[in-house]
């Protein structure tokens, strides 16, 4: 279902293959899904495209996702969770973020450790739900603080929300807590339940050397942005610090770059910043630490007719009889812009794992 240059193939075969540099073409119902939970006070929107024919994860993606899970696993933070001290892995649920680098290589952006969107798949993704469910886990229940409930999320798709103050008691409840901030009596209270990390839930430690290389201040990057484009030849740079936000990540584009992105979509919101806007927000915002990733370009994608970019983002979950990580599913996430992730305008394309 790839094609390449002006005449991209439209989906078909129920597979996804597509190469660097290709261009997939994807045509389906749009459904706009109000997500709301009884907390929240207005409505975020969810934008599902049911295509004509079901994507499939590509051939050979699998194993190299689960060679991703290992390098995440052995370079992850220990802290005594339930995740960690029975199971031997960070969390129990992950999220890989990644695009094509090369002929069917996959190149990650990201692991996400505690990642949203699970309740999504599960009443979207053809298969998910039954992978899921034969993980054998005990229930879970989400725990937040009373005043995230009002953001909104996806979570009450899927369990039970509590705030941290109505934690059940019953030990067949294991935990996934949203929370950043915890005093010494709810840590040991949810740790030993929690089937992801806590304090280290956001970090992004795990990607050092092997995803990202630490700077040691913003001083640096004009000197590293310099001999990465001259000496490595990346498009550009991403900047990272510790957070799951997009406020998190700063794009920086090289000149040959910023032609190719816009030829695809020269009307586009790029998301991206100057190298000195680079430096003044992560100056202004006191990032600590600091990452510097290459640029990988995202798939350019067309959804119904209109030019997009996007990225896989594949859940992989804990079988916890038998101690193996499964593929579940997840999305194509297309948006118009090369920074990619679960905002109110991007596009949710099924992946199922046959």
């Amino acid at each position: 279902m790839a094609g390449t240059g002006k005449n991209p193939e439209p989906a078909g075969g129920g597979t996804l293959e597509i190469r660097k540099g290709s261009t997939l073409e994807i045509w389906g119902k749009e459904i706009v899904m109000p997500i709301k939970n009884q907390f929240a006070k207005t409505p975020w929107e969810f934008h599902l495209i049911q295509s004509e024919k079901p994507l499939c994860l590509p051939s050979g993606h699998e194993q190299q996702l689960l060679d991703i899970i290992k390098k995440w696993r052995d370079n992850f933070p220990k802290e005594p969770t339930l995740s960690w001290q029975q199971f031997g892995y960070p969390s129990l649920i992950a999220r890989i973020d990644y695009v094509i680098s090369s002929e069917n290589t996959i190149f990650p952006y990201e692991v996400e450790t505690s990642p949203a969107g699970i309740g999504l798949a599960l009443k979207t993704i053809p298969g998910f739900k039954l992978k899921f469910q034969q993980l054998g886990w005990k229930r879970v229940v989400v725990v937040l603080r009373k005043e995230k409930r009002r953001k909104g999320g996806d979570d009450y798709l899927w369990t039970r929300v509590f705030d941290i103050s109505e934690i059940p008691k019953e030990t067949e409840y294991w935990i996934a807590p949203r929370i950043d901030d915890f005093t010494l009596d709810e840590y040991e209270l949810i740790a030993k339940r929690s089937i992801w990390a806590l304090r280290f839930r956001k970090s992004k430690v795990y990607g050092e050397p092997w995803l990202w290389k630490r700077l040691n201040n913003p001083e640096e990057l004009y000197n590293v942005a310099n001999i990465a484009a001259n000496k490595w030849k990346w498009g550009g740079i991403v900047l990272k610090t510790d957070g799951s936000k997009s406020q998190c990540v700063c794009v920086v584009l090289f000149k040959r770059e910023k032609r190719e992105i816009i030829k695809w979509l020269p009307k586009t919101t790029f998301g991206t910043l100057s190298l000195g806007a680079a430096k003044k927000r992560i100056e202004s915002t006191q990032w600590n630490p600091i990452f510097l990733q290459r640029f990988q370009p995202p798939l350019k994608v067309i959804v119904n007719g209109r030019r997009e970019f996007g990225i896989f983002r594949i859940y992989v979950g804990l079988n916890s009889r038998t101690g193996e990580m499964r593929i579940l599913g997840g999305w194509l996430n297309t948006r118009k812009s090369v920074i990619i992730h679960g905002a109110s305008d991007a596009k949710f394309i099924p992946i199922i794992v046959p």
